[in-house]
């Protein structure tokens, strides 16, 4: 729910005029996941970019083969790849497991 509170606050702050670039783009697999970030990965200067361990999907699958830094997560893995070349931030974001 925080997600979604989080994003209904960047959006309203991308109305209000605020130098803020939301976007949602579709992809249906991992190489239009890895073929997306490539063509924007030098059109902002910040990406943030949660990250779960042990979750499989079909967007980030067979990326696991080329990981580098599994501290990333895959997407920000590939976004911090030196064959990218990206000049842009990433913060990798992940929810604390909760404490027993």
């Amino acid at each position: 729910m925080l997600d979604l509170e989080l994003l209904r606050d960047v959006k309203g702050n991308v109305l209000a005029g605020a130098d803020i670039f939301y976007t949602e783009e579709v992809v249906n697999d991992a190489s239009q996941t890895s073929e997306l970030l490539k063509s924007i990965a030098n059109e902002y200067d910040l990406f943030i970019v949660g990250r779960e361990k042990g979750r499989k999907s079909v967007f980030t699958k067979g990326l696991e083969e080329w990981s580098e830094f599994e501290e990333l997560g895959l997407v920000g893995d590939l976004l911090a790849s030196k064959d990218l070349h990206c000049k842009a931030s990433v913060l990798v974001v992940q929810q604390q497991q909760q404490m027993i």
